[in-house]
């Protein structure tokens, strides 16, 4: 029996299957408390992959952010804690 991952869109479509795809990591960093930024990820593209924001068990953390594929700049304004934001395209 093997197992795989399925990550789905906001229509409930299938984005990335494993069976079929490869997810290649682009880039990682953190998210500091309480603050803003933006930061360029010239080689991820929103079109063919997909943003994890990971915040390690604390649910009281809050991040808003805008990822502009055409100018490839990601920007957030968090609250309540820390977290790592990774960015991942599909191949």
């Amino acid at each position: 029996m093997s197992f795989g991952i399925e990550i789905y869109d906001n229509t409930n479509s299938i984005k990335f299957s494993s069976e079929n795809q490869t997810i290649r990591s682009i880039f990682s960093f953190l998210v500091e408390a309480e603050s803003s930024g933006s930061i360029v990820v010239s080689s991820y593209d929103s079109s063919k992959g997909f943003v994890s924001i990971d915040v390690a068990g604390n649910l009281g953390v809050v991040i808003d952010y805008n990822f502009d594929n055409s100018s490839k700049v990601f920007s957030w304004n968090s609250s309540g804690g820390a977290a790592i934001v990774s960015f991942f395209n599909i191949e």
